[in-house]
């Protein structure tokens, strides 16, 4: 048993990070310059006219680095959006109530997510340099599928954007931990 738990931990430690991969034949479909970026952590897309959070929920921006820290912390659906309430509540005490001065952040549509994507690319399948390190991008990793408002009734389900590969899938709003990326309809 101690030869078997050696060996899957030595598996583990030599597997490569995975980073971003793009085909260099296809068209970016989110490409930099559809980006305005913040220094705040946050960035507008130009095509929906949305502001997003750099990183998604858990993770932190950091101004200094450019990028997203920490570890993203994965929640049920309804957690995700009791979180949107508390950090939208009038003198909340959330440390993302107005972040980056945005007075109302909410849970993204589905639509609103899979705009994200980015044809060209995977691991993420998203605008690397928009989404500096806030998206998860570990196979395996529900983190990496984000939440969306738009739900399946008859199944109690939600769709979801899987950050890695840019699918959309429906899950359980009350067996699954997801991963949440927060948007604003203000600038």
């Amino acid at each position: 048993m101690k030869t078997l738990s050696t060996m899957a931990t030595l598996l583990a430690l030599s597997l490569p990070v995975m980073a971003q991969e793009c085909a260099s034949d296809i068209v970016r479909t989110a490409p930099n310059l559809r980006y305005v970026y913040s220094t705040q952590g946050t960035v507008k897309d130009l095509r929906t006219g949305l502001t997003w959070m750099r990183c998604t929920f858990g993770k932190e921006w950091n101004a200094e680095q450019g990028r997203c820290t920490g570890q993203a912390q994965p929640l049920r659906w309804q957690a995700a959006l009791q979180e949107v309430q508390a950090i939208n509540h009038p003198g909340s005490r959330h440390r993302l109530h107005q972040f980056a001065g945005v007075k109302q952040w909410r849970m993204p549509n589905i639509k609103e997510l899979s705009s994200l994507t980015e044809q060209a690319c995977f691991a993420p399948a998203a605008n690397e340099t928009a989404f500096a390190s806030g998206l998860v991008t570990e196979v395996g990793n529900y983190a990496a599928y984000l939440w969306s408002n738009t739900t399946r009734i008859e199944r109690e389900e939600a769709w979801t954007w899987d950050a890695i590969n840019g699918e959309i899938y429906a899950y359980s709003i009350h067996a699954h931990e997801m991963g949440l990326l927060l948007v604003a309809d203000e600038q």
